[in-house]
């Protein structure tokens, strides 16, 4: 992801950030939160199934590559 693409996270994190924090003022974090796992646990099965074969081979390439940086640790 080039450093461009990642500033676009930047305003997508700060609602994330704002939306908690107006529920923590009123008190129903917790059900933002019971909301967030209710609707996420589904969504993160499709996710995988669709982003593993796409990224799988990436993150192994990066634990390569760091691997062969810092062979000792």
């Amino acid at each position: 992801m080039s450093l461009d693409k990642r500033w676009l996270l930047v305003p997508a994190l700060a609602v994330g950030v704002a939306l908690a924090y107006s529920h923590y003022r009123r008190g129903d974090l917790g059900r933002l939160m019971e909301n967030f796992r209710h609707y996420s646990a589904p969504n993160a099965t499709l996710y995988d199934a669709v982003t593993a074969p796409l990224l799988g081979g990436f993150f192994g390439r990066v634990a390569t590559g760091l691997a062969g940086l810092a062979p000792q640790a």
